[in-house]
């Protein structure tokens, strides 16, 4: 079965920010924040300027993490009997490789812990089980679930093991 074509399916968040326009961003508010601040200095209420440049530093963090986590993905391979499931950054190697059985994979969406909470899509093969999909919506999980559910046995392989049997 070497001329079965490998499918890849990457999921990521919806990185809405750029660098650039974090910087962009940043620079907005630093003149404004540093501009008041400025001012309120200058009539002797100098602890102003501390505290703003304080929120700075927090809201310069916040802004570095969001951007970490826009790069966060997760791939799966389908190879011939093989669902590959890799966890990590982009642009740098997966941090974490698991392997199920392409045959046995169960792939299902479960509603969350509590009413409101967001479903869940699930993997399960062999007794383990492992949830996919954290930064998708209920909509895109729901479509992702029936598209796993397509690769893990696609039609042609369907035809394949009919003609074999008969």
């Amino acid at each position: 079965m070497a001329d079965i074509p490998e499918t890849r399916v990457v999921i990521g968040p919806n990185a809405s920010l750029s660098v650039g326009q974090a910087w962009f961003f940043m620079a907005g508010i630093s003149a404004v924040t540093l501009g008041i601040a400025g001012f309120f200095a200058w009539q002797g209420f100098w602890p102003v300027l501390l505290y703003a440049v304080l929120e700075l530093v927090a809201l310069a963090a916040a802004v570095v993490c969001g951007l970490r986590g826009n790069r966060y993905r997760e791939w799966l391979s389908f190879e011939d009997d093989v669902l590959r499931i890799e966890f990590g950054l982009a642009g740098h190697a997966p941090q974490v490789r698991l392997e199920m059985s392409r045959t046995w994979t169960q792939v299902r969406v479960q509603q969350g812990w509590h009413r409101n909470d967001p479903t869940r899509l699930i993997l399960a093969c062999s007794g383990q089980s492992l949830e996919i999909g954290h930064c998708l919506t209920d909509e895109e999980r729901e479509r992702l679930c029936v598209r796993i559910k397509e690769l893990l046995r696609p039609a042609w392989r369907a035809g394949i093991v009919g003609a074999a049997h008969r």
